[in-house]
């Protein structure tokens, strides 16, 4: 059986890295150089998997053509067509994580419209001017109220989109989508 004090343990692992340890009577050799490589390795490996997880998280665009029609039992405004001349508004909610688990209640001057899910947009069809529209969170999901002017001509389309970042952040945005 071999003994050992602190200071001949200290001595060995300053001494080239390699360390002999004596765990229940057997030698147990290991190198320090090694460990401290592999925990710099596990905590890139951590930071890597924790940033691709994050921006997974981040909503992406979703065409309007490409994006499912909100339910009618979902639309509670502005649906009808007008005879004289009126512009369209074309709202789609980005599809991703973040935020899929609550709806999105879509406000028109003030008027609730629309309560619009993840991948899906809707149309509504308003008398020409400006218009304010506004977004908020069904449940809790936070994000708050965000509210957005627009100016709607006659025979106009306008295409906005709702979409949440990492923070929970809800954003209305025009887009070409």
């Amino acid at each position: 059986m071999v003994k050992s004090n602190a200071n001949e343990w200290s001595g060995r692992m300053q001494a080239g890295g390699q360390v002999r340890a004596i765990t229940q009577q057997r030698h147990v050799t290991f190198n320090t150089s090694l460990l401290r490589k592999t925990n710099t390795m596990r905590i890139a490996c951590i930071a890597l998997l924790g940033s691709t997880l994050l921006s997974g998280c981040a909503t992406s665009p979703t065409p309007s053509s490409q994006a499912k029609p909100v339910p009618p039992e979902r639309l509670f405004a502005f649906q009808a067509q007008a005879e004289a001349a009126h512009g369209t508004l074309v709202v789609t909610r980005d599809t991703g994580l973040t935020g899929s688990a609550c709806n999105t209640i879509l406000y028109i001057d003030g008027s609730k419209s629309a309560e619009i899910a993840p991948g899906e947009t809707a149309r509504f069809y308003l008398e020409p001017g400006e218009r304010i529209i506004g977004v908020n969170s069904t449940q809790f999901c936070g994000g708050g109220l965000k509210e957005r002017s627009l100016v709607l001509d006659a025979g106009a389309v306008k295409k906005y989109r709702i979409s949440i970042d990492t923070s929970f952040s809800m954003d209305l945005a025009p887009t070409a989508f």
